[in-house]
């Protein structure tokens, strides 16, 4: 197999491999480089979670709240509106009927915005004489999460 040669390139220099070799060469770097990469990764994760953690190192496991409502909104075009929580956050809004470009933009804008930021703007808003609109049906659904 003249010709036909893999090149290998470790820190120290470089090494041209036959292809026999290739698996065996692969085999000892996965088996070395393996346990490093998962210690790495470790370190990585804990550093990243040191927000999560005491002054005596022990680590705050934050408890994962979501709440899912249908909501029957009263006095606007749209006929239900589909909400997704996780503590606080908002996840989705799903609207049915209605305006479609306003309440793709009020879900898309709400998305990842905290409840009562979300209420504190959408409260109140009215849509022509109706006395009500999406966004403020939506801040009474938000609401009845709380």
């Amino acid at each position: 197999m003249k010709g036909l040669k893999f090149k290998i390139q470790s820190l120290k220099s470089p090494v041209t491999c036959h292809p026999s070799l290739v698996t065996r060469h692969l085999s000892l770097v996965t088996r070395h480089l393996l346990p490093i990469t998962l210690a790495i990764l470790l370190t990585l994760c804990t550093l990243g979670c040191s927000h999560n953690q005491k002054n005596n190192n022990e680590i705050i496991h934050q408890e994962m709240i979501t709440k899912d409502i249908t909501f029957i909104p009263e006095g606007v075009c749209s006929q239900q509106m589909d909400i997704s929580v996780v503590n606080d956050t908002i996840r989705s809004v799903v609207f049915t009927k209605g305006c479609a470009g306003n309440t793709q933009a009020v879900s898309r804008l709400v998305e990842g915005m905290q409840i009562d930021s979300a209420i504190a703007k959408l409260d109140g808003i009215m849509c022509r004489e109706k006395g009500t609109s999406c966004p403020d049906q939506l801040a009474k659904a938000l609401k009845s999460m709380k």
